[in-house]
């Protein structure tokens, strides 16, 4: 049976996503996973290797992607770099 794909609150909804747990295995909150998107991170993969964790069973990953990609265009609307002449 397949698993029923779970909402991940946005952090502008409230506090509530940034107490949730959404690694059980490695104990991440949803605030972590904002926290390596915003350093950078821009797949799950990297954000585990930025809270300096690995990925044991997976199934947070559908819930980590969500939160990486909730918080990418509120990065994205900061202005590009201009490169120097």
């Amino acid at each position: 049976m397949r698993r029923k794909r779970r909402v991940v609150p946005e952090a502008d909804s409230g506090s509530a996503c940034f107490s949730m747990y959404v690694c059980i295995c490695n104990a991440l909150k949803c605030s972590q996973f904002r926290e390596a998107a915003a350093s950078g991170a821009q797949d799950v993969t990297s954000a585990f290797k930025a809270c300096g964790a690995k990925p044991r069973c997976g199934r947070c990953f559908e819930d980590a992607a969500s939160v990486i990609e909730q918080a990418m265009p509120k990065l994205a609307t900061l202005p590009a770099a201009v490169p120097a002449e």
